[in-house]
């Protein structure tokens, strides 16, 4: 092992604790599923959208994993659905996907189980920590719940797609008791979630 490729990974891990580490001008805040959430990076239409999502009412849910990841609603009112759909329909685009929210059904551009079905038949992920580096909205973490990981981490640069994922984990994180955190890395923001039975999709890499 070269000195030049171990100085390299410590200029690495100094420039993940300094975006680690927290700033005056930071305004953090807990959000309903134990995240620290930095609202600095949001503009206030983004944290308009987070507050909608962090007042919605806790959900008696149902989770199905197909093509589409699947949330269904036990006496879902009328005036909660149509929040749940206004919402969805402020978060588009929709970029990986689909996802079905009730009878809410929410295509995406990309038709994200196509490459999902080409390698669920060579996952081994039982007990492994995972990482989903570009993980967008989570599609493939989510799909990834059956595979019983250890644990997952997924990085994305883009709020847009983390309220996504915040949106979609309001319901699926009361279905399945996990932790998410959002915080900041080398890569950018960080998606966890972890669980009695924690698990998750790596598309670049998984710790063995």
């Amino acid at each position: 092992m070269s000195v030049e490729f171990l100085l390299n990974i410590i200029m690495i891990v100094k420039s993940i604790m300094m975006r680690l580490a927290p700033t005056k001008k930071s305004v953090r805040t807990p959000s309903s599923t134990g995240n620290s959430v930095d609202l600095s990076k949001f503009n206030e239409q983004q944290k308009q959208i987070f507050n909608r999502i962090e007042n919605l009412a806790n959900f008696d849910c149902e989770l199905e994993l197909k093509d589409s990841v699947n949330v269904k609603f036990k006496n879902l009112d009328q005036a909660k659905k149509d929040e749940i759909f206004d919402l969805a329909l402020s978060l588009k685009p929709w970029r990986k996907g689909p996802f079905e929210i009730d009878d809410i059904y929410i295509d995406s551009e990309w038709q994200s189980f196509i490459k999902f079905n080409i390698l669920a038949s060579h996952l081994n992920l039982a007990g492994k920590s995972v990482a989903d580096v570009g993980c967008n909205n989570g599609y493939y973490m989510f799909k990834m719940l059956e595979y019983s990981p250890k644990s997952i981490t997924g990085f994305d640069p883009s709020v847009h797609t983390y309220l996504q994922f915040t949106f979609l984990n309001k319901f699926i994180y009361d279905f399945c008791d996990f932790l998410c955190r959002f915080s900041h890395s080398l890569l950018s923001r960080q998606y966890c979630l972890r669980a009695s039975w924690s698990r998750e999709f790596a598309r670049i890499w998984s710790e063995i």
